[in-house]
């Protein structure tokens, strides 16, 4: 197969199309609850153990999927499209960046991400919606700010509460061992306690 091959094998095309399902899924579980989700949480762990490309399919296939349940809205197809795709970037570059980081630091900088990139999907949606649906900019903002600060904090828990549970799992389908990728640093000690013993 080739290297620059969207989908390298049937288990990658398996776990995209899972993952897309259940993003879709927990988005429309919590639907009713203003401001509460979990696809922070789910996605930024699957971003930070399998990477930008596998990432950045999933956001695509997200993306679209979504507008089966809720409709095509331009302006949203337009907001979901950019910010899961930079979502993937971020924090599928993150994973490469702290790869030698402590799982205690890596979950601060998971952390600290979800919630940036919370605020700017609000405000990336305060842009987007004046400008493709005509809507005047500051009723919008102004009206976005209290769900963007329950959304924030929202992110803030479950990343703190689910990332290393979830980037566990995805390291043993990814076929890593399930410390492989958030506890390199665990191992590595070990490794040097074994050397010693010698």
């Amino acid at each position: 197969m080739k290297r620059g091959a969207l989908f390298r094998s049937a288990k990658d095309v398996t776990l995209i199309a899972a993952m897309s399902a259940t993003l879709i899924a927990a988005q429309y579980a919590l639907q009713m609850v203003a401001g509460v989700e979990i696809v922070t949480a789910l996605f930024s762990a699957y971003c930070f153990v399998f990477g930008v490309r596998r990432g950045l399919t999933v956001a695509t296939c997200f993306s679209m999927l979504r507008c089966f349940l809720y409709g095509f809205t331009l302006s949203v197809i337009a907001l979901y499209l950019i910010y899961f795709n930079l979502f993937a970037l971020v924090f599928g570059s993150l994973g490469k960046v702290t790869a030698k980081f402590s799982p205690r630091a890596k979950l601060i900088c998971a952390a600290a991400c979800a919630a940036m990139m919370t605020v700017c999907f609000t405000l990336l949606d305060d842009v987007l919606a004046p400008l493709i649906v005509g809507v005047r900019f500051w009723p919008y903002f102004y009206a976005s700010l209290p769900v963007m600060g329950v959304q924030t904090v929202c992110a803030l828990i479950t990343v703190s509460l689910l990332f290393l549970p979830l980037g566990r799992a995805f390291g043993m389908l990814k076929g890593a061992h399930p410390q492989a990728d958030l506890h390199a640093e665990e191992s590595c000690s070990e490794g040097a306690d074994s050397e010693d013993e010698r």
